[in-house]
């Protein structure tokens, strides 16, 4: 084999091992929380040794800030194909959000709640960092175009709305206050509209 195919297979495989590892952490999360992320118990999982799982990643927060990057994308890819781009303003925004907090539910985000802390030791001009602010951005276009608005202050409440409720949700805490969740999208939407709506001064 000449060393450029070599170097293609070599490559290849490092992707390969690299997604099992991935796959093999969001599965432990999903299956038994976040506590039990562990670069000893992922590579338990992933049939590799923990020192396998070191060559891929520097350590559990590198794993999971890699883990977040992937949910991001998906939520973003999720909210661009939920979008009525028609319609009132707070009915398009109830809409993406109550997709957010489905995605959210549907995969290990929630799980990985915790592991967002880890953004502190995630320089914003690594290579990992620039990767989650452009994810981060992806959200946030999305929540804008469908608010219409220059404010971005208004945007990033929308996404902490969107998170929080994903949390409250997922975790059972809505129900134990006896909240539901679309209850509360239309809330803040209605509440949104009528800021939005009500004349100056």
């Amino acid at each position: 084999m000449d060393p450029q195919r070599r170097h293609a297979r070599q490559s290849e495989m490092r992707d390969v091992r690299r997604s099992a590892i991935l796959a093999a952490a969001a599965a432990l999360m999903d299956r038994e929380g976040p506590d039990s992320l562990t670069i000893r118990a992922v590579a338990a999982e992933a049939g590799y040794t923990p020192g396998a799982v070191y060559g891929y990643f520097t350590g559990k927060d590198e794993l999971i800030l890699t883990l977040i990057t992937q949910n991001m994308a998906a939520l973003a890819h999720r909210l661009k194909q939920a979008d009525p781009n028609s319609g009132p303003a707070n009915l398009r925004l109830g809409a993406l959000i109550s997709a957010g907090v489905k995605a959210l539910g549907g995969t290990n985000a929630l799980a990985l709640a915790p592991g967002f802390c880890t953004m502190r030791a995630c320089p914003p001009d690594s290579d990992l960092g620039r990767v989650l602010t452009g994810r981060m951005i992806q959200i946030l276009q999305t929540l804008s175009t469908t608010l219409d608005s220059q404010d971005d202050k208004e945007t990033v409440l929308a996404a902490a709305v969107m998170i929080g409720l994903a949390a409250l949700e997922g975790t059972g805490r809505l129900g134990l206050l006896g909240l539901e969740t679309n209850e509360l999208i239309r809330h803040y939407t209605d509440h949104l509209s009528r800021f939005n709506t009500e004349p100056n001064g």
